[in-house]
């Protein structure tokens, strides 16, 4: 189900239809893409109006453990090895995978180095299409809201000059790793049991201090995380 959902991205054959695949991903099923936002109530505004905020890129670990010498060691295997093992159980041979996650790991840590990240701040849309006109960022918003908001809430700016560098047909297979990579990621507790008893492994390993839970209590949590408010009051109702 996940490779048939990946699919239209995976095929795509130029950086445009690339950035659309990815624009129908998050609008369609809120995944992650290249260009990362949502609508959020204006905080540092009108607290009765909603803005466009640009998220950050999803780095699979903290963007600012690149950063440090000391969890060099451990990103590489955390990157090389479990997330090298969820491609392998999509059906990927262990080479595929190996060099998939190797590139990812290696794209994150250049865009991570980039990062200035600072207090949200209104930005054009404009002034960001001047910092990455190869991401189109006026179309790619389009795609997502149906219109182009007037201003986009963003912390950092810094790392769309590195993505633009990367948004050529040269390394489109890069990007399309790294997209499916990082869902894979997030999607894994919610797909096979062994993908579900490896993004546990890779939980307890690299984060620490995660007790082991039982498939009830993981059932549990997830219903609890998924329905909120009045939606699960119903849901508790029937259930």
């Amino acid at each position: 189900d996940y490779n048939r959902l990946m699919k239209p991205l995976m095929k795509a054959k130029t950086v445009n239809s690339f950035l659309d695949a990815c624009a129908k991903l998050q609008k369609a099923y809120g995944l992650d893409g290249i260009l990362n936002t949502e609508v959020v109530a204006d905080e540092y505004g009108d607290s009765g109006k909603y803005v466009v905020q640009m998220n950050k890129l999803n780095y699979g670990v903290e963007p600012e453990d690149f950063l440090y010498q000391d969890a060099k060691e451990e990103n590489q295997y955390y990157f090389n090895n479990y997330l090298k093992k969820l491609l392998v159980l999509t059906g990927k041979t262990n080479n595929e995978a190996k060099k998939a996650s190797g590139q990812v790991y290696k794209f994150l840590k250049k865009v991570a180095k980039t990062r200035k990240a600072g207090r949200p701040a209104k930005v054009t849309v404009g002034e960001l299409e001047k910092k990455a006109p190869r991401l189109h960022i006026n179309r790619y918003l389009k795609k997502v809201y149906g219109k182009t908001p007037e201003v986009v809430y963003a912390s950092e700016t810094n790392t769309l000059r590195t993505l633009n560098k990367y948004l050529t047909k040269k390394n489109l297979p890069l990007l399309k790793n790294y997209v499916y990579l990082m869902n894979l990621k997030e999607l894994s507790p919610y797909m096979t049991s062994k993908m579900a008893r490896e993004n546990m492994k890779m939980e307890e390993d690299y984060i620490g201090d995660v007790a082991k839970k039982s498939r009830k209590t993981v059932a549990a949590e997830q219903t609890a995380g998924l329905l909120r408010w009045d939606i699960a009051e119903i849901y508790t109702k029937n259930n």
